[in-house]
């Protein structure tokens, strides 16, 4: 297989992070969950030497210590980062820190939404969702996260989203019409009393905060068809550096 991509994740750097006993009093959001997922990534591509330096018992040390010089190197003025840990085909870790946004709640606080709930205050939807206009193919790439992202770019531009930092997302479907995730967000949408995210087998790729809302009953998966989505519902989306978030479908007739 071809080694002109390396696999990598995504994780918050967040001084806030320290009050919260869901992440263990970190300041780096789900750590273990992000080894998990680089540990998987090396032994699904078969790169021996990328899996030898996930399997190392000390790989949680060397995460945490490249997290710190990202954080130590990052010479703006923002005290949340996201921060990309990227794995080499030879084992090589290293980390790149960028301006990540600050929210004034809880990173997990839309987890609990519930929709049906009667005199619940609606909020503000944070994005703006459009459903695909064409199928994006499941492979490794969907499943796994690398730095080959030209299909989410595809997705992204077929929809008219031209910058990631604007307020909106793609709602990307495979071959079988079945809805799999966004292009930098998993989804999970209200049904039957609550929320269903896609299932790994429709191809979509395992995020880390999806992992703990389904660790924590806070949703299911299941099979979600692009037909049965409607204009104006609410869509739960998440991430391992904004948390969870709301999303409204603004696209569909």
């Amino acid at each position: 297989m071809s080694n002109d991509f390396q696999l990598f994740t995504s994780l918050r750097y967040d001084p806030a992070l320290i009050l919260t006993s869901w992440n263990n009093r970190s300041p780096l959001m789900l750590l273990d969950f992000h080894l998990d997922r680089l540990r998987q990534a090396a032994r699904t591509f078969q790169w021996p030497n990328a899996t030898k330096t996930m399997d190392d018992e000390k790989a949680r040390e060397k995460l945490r210590a490249i997290c710190k010089k990202a954080v130590q190197s990052f010479t703006g003025e923002e005290q949340c980062l996201r921060i990309r840990i990227l794995l080499s085909e030879a084992g090589e870790l290293s980390s790149e820190a960028y301006p990540a946004t600050w929210f004034p709640y809880d990173l997990l606080h839309y987890a609990t939404f519930n929709p049906d709930e009667p005199g619940s205050p609606i909020p503000e939807p944070s994005l703006a969702l459009y459903l695909d206009t064409e199928a994006t193919p499941s492979s490794l790439f969907t499943s796994t996260k690398t730095t080959s992202r030209a299909h989410y770019d595809n997705a992204r531009n077929r929809v008219g989203i031209k910058d990631r930092s604007e307020p909106k997302e793609v709602i990307l479907f495979n071959e079988g019409g079945e809805v799999t995730e966004g292009s930098v967000r998993n989804v999970a949408f209200w049904r039957d009393g609550i929320w269903i995210t896609p299932g790994v087998d429709s191809g979509c790729l395992p995020g880390t905060v999806r992992r703990w809302m389904l660790e924590h009953g806070k949703m299911k998966e299941g099979s979600v068809k692009k037909d049965t989505l409607k204009n104006g519902e609410w869509v739960l989306v998440s991430n391992g550096v904004d948390g969870v978030q709301l999303g409204k479908i603004v696209n569909l007739a």
